[in-house]
């Protein structure tokens, strides 16, 4: 009888030993092959040869509700959500471009935020916002920003997170750190207490790096995605699988070498040499993708890039935003993607940079009619033209 309490016992030690170990060896990279995209050199574009505007939405420009900056902007049923993160605003429009609520940054209290670092949408009629600087997840009711109730991290400040459409579970990114708690996994599961179901994802030497995309995590055909920062790659989580989806080149263009994150220890470190020093590398990466195209989205130094992959025709173009030739007449702008929605990519393009003398498409000219240059941007919902 001893025996057997002692069996069981030690049974169920081993049994939580491997659930608060994060149960990490179903969640590994897999051996699938991940597709190959080389989007090639630079090349010299115009604007009519890649995109065709189907239509703007003017955001309503009160003193309620005024945008700094477009930190991240989804659109989702008949509403646009548009995290502010100069403002420290999370505001409400609709596709008519009237302003409908928003949340400030106040305090630390119930339901309150001080800087607003991403959100995601979920299934269930809710939004989430992170704020990593009070280490909290905060819930409310999409339909009317009513305070649901806080999340909990399973660890201070991730730097990225996804609600699990059908599980419950949250996803979380963290930076690997010195005595680190997840033994230098990346990717976190928990449920909304926090506990722990499972890591993955062995952080890379670029993994100590806090430079990158906050909203890394994005969802493409009921699938869950993310970009790791400083990758060349995009994953899928998929059950107990993450695949690599692609993996991109950019010609002779290059990410910064293994070396450099070996040389320095701190990520402001790694970053002074990126942005000051003599090499021109890719810093930083925005993927979006509709069925038909793959357009991602990234930096040298300061200056934006973009490079586009029709996958129904697999073409690729890359072209450093600059370049490209405003034939369409926005005002010598043009409008880099932010978001996609129902197929259209949607970008945005402020009063305050356009030069009105080259406007020649009439929707917008008659929409800036109406704005000054501190007005509130203009969204442009657009498609990408086969390449």
């Amino acid at each position: 009888m001893l025996k057997m309490i002692k069996s069981l016992i030690c049974i169920y030690f081993a049994g939580l030993i491997c659930l608060l170990m994060g149960c990490s060896r179903p969640n590994v990279v897999s051996s699938t092959a991940a597709e190959v995209i080389d989007f090639g050199n630079l090349k010299s574009v115009n604007a009519a040869e890649l995109i065709s505007v189907c239509s703007y939405v003017a955001l309503e420009s009160s003193e309620n509700s005024l945008v700094g900056n477009i930190g991240q902007i989804e659109i989702c049923g008949n509403r646009i959500y548009i995290l502010d993160n100069k403002m420290n605003t999370f505001n409400v429009f609709g596709m008519d471009g009237k302003f409908v609520m928003k949340l400030e940054g106040h305090g630390n209290g119930p339901g309150e935020f001080i800087s607003p670092h991403s959100f995601w949408i979920d299934k269930h009629g809710h939004v989430l916002i992170l704020d990593r600087q009070l280490n909290r997840l905060l819930k409310y009711r999409l339909t009317d920003l009513k305070y649901i109730g806080d999340v909990t991290l399973p660890a201070p400040s991730p730097l990225s997170f996804a609600a699990m459409q059908d599980s419950g579970m949250y996803i979380y990114y963290y930076p690997l750190r010195q005595n680190d708690v997840f033994s230098g996994k990346q990717f976190v599961v928990a449920n909304e207490k926090g506990d722990v179901v499972r890591t993955f994802y062995d952080a890379p030497l670029t993994g100590k790096i806090l430079h990158g995309c906050p909203a890394n995590f994005y969802m493409f055909n009921e699938s869950l995605r993310v970009y790791p920062y400083f990758s060349n790659q995009v994953y899928e989580l998929s059950g107990n699988s993450f695949d690599a989806c692609y993996e991109f080149s950019w010609g002779k263009l290059k990410f910064p070498p293994l070396e450099l994150f070996q040389k320095h220890d701190t990520s402001g470190d790694v970053m002074k040499e990126i942005l000051t020093g003599e090499n021109d590398w890719i810093r930083l990466l925005y993927v979006y993708e509709t069925n038909q195209m793959l357009v991602v989205k990234y930096y040298i130094k300061r200056d934006l890039y973009l490079s586009i992959r029709d996958k129904k025709e697999n073409r690729t173009v890359n072209v450093k935003s600059d370049m490209i030739v405003d034939d369409l007449g926005l005002g010598g702008r043009f409008p880099l993607p932010m978001a996609v929605c129902d197929g259209l990519f949607v970008g945005a393009i402020t009063p305050f940079d356009v030069v009105k003398e080259d406007v020649q498409d009439k929707r917008l000219e008659d929409l800036l009619d109406s704005k000054s240059e501190e007005s509130n941007p203009i969204l442009v919902f657009y498609r990408y033209l086969t390449i």
